[in-house]
């Protein structure tokens, strides 16, 4: 008798055992179907995204450059944005400081509608580059010349040149390329990394090449306000 007792006890603490398996395993699948079909509806057209992102690095003069970026657009198709970008970056070396701050449209394409997510951008901004601080450079130069009984005679030239100015401001147009993986921390909130090329130059007409620009490691957080399809 007591071994038919156990045997019922076994038997049912193995059927207790299997359904709360089936039920977790229920669950997680379930869970996993709705995560899948919630990033499946990220990017989607009409719907808007907004967000910021920086870096550090060396600049495309000067030794030090701090860059920011704030953006927001729409996406006129599914994972395609059109919108608006502000730039902001400071370069130093020593006294020597170059402020740039600029605006204009950018265009942002994510290659999937997953949690982990690659993306290209690119923008064109218009905006002030201001120069300022004081650098000096000298060069000393040795100079040969002929002495009494033809006896050559070094002296050395000291020449210098200097930089110098209290805030000098100029029209600049900025060039920006960046490419890199966004990972949704839930649906609407992501955190991302990019490689961003940046450039500058004086004249819309100037070439743009990437050797006038300089690579930046960035790090960035948006958030996607509704997913209309």
């Amino acid at each position: 008798m007591r071994c038919w007792k156990n045997s019922i006890t076994m038997k049912t603490s193995l059927l207790l055992s299997f359904l709360c398996l089936s039920v977790c395993c229920h669950a997680q699948v379930s869970s996993s179907q709705r995560s899948r079909t919630s990033f499946a509806q990220s990017f989607s057209r009409g719907s808007w995204l907004v967000g910021a992102q920086g870096g550090y690095s060396r600049g495309q003069l000067l030794s030090h450059n701090l860059s920011t970026q704030a953006y927001g657009g729409y996406f006129v198709a599914n994972k395609l944005l059109v919108g608006l970008g502000t730039s902001w970056s400071r370069e130093t070396f020593e006294t020597l400081k170059t402020i740039d701050y600029s605006v204009g449209p950018l265009v942002r394409l994510q290659l999937t509608r997953t949690r982990f997510s690659p993306f290209l951008m690119a923008s064109y901004q218009i905006g002030r580059s201001e120069n300022s601080g004081y650098y000096q450079i000298r060069q000393i130069t040795p100079v040969v010349t002929t002495g009494p009984n033809q006896t050559p005679v070094t002296t050395y030239l000291t020449t210098g040149m200097s930089w110098f100015g209290s805030r000098i401001s100029k029209t600049a147009f900025y060039q920006s390329l960046g490419a890199g993986f966004s990972y949704a921390v839930c649906p609407a909130l992501r955190v991302e990394l990019v490689m961003n090329w940046q450039g500058k130059s004086g004249s819309p007409r100037s070439d743009i090449r990437l050797g006038n620009g300089f690579y930046q490691p960035q790090l960035g957080i948006n958030y996607q306000l509704g997913n209309a399809r």
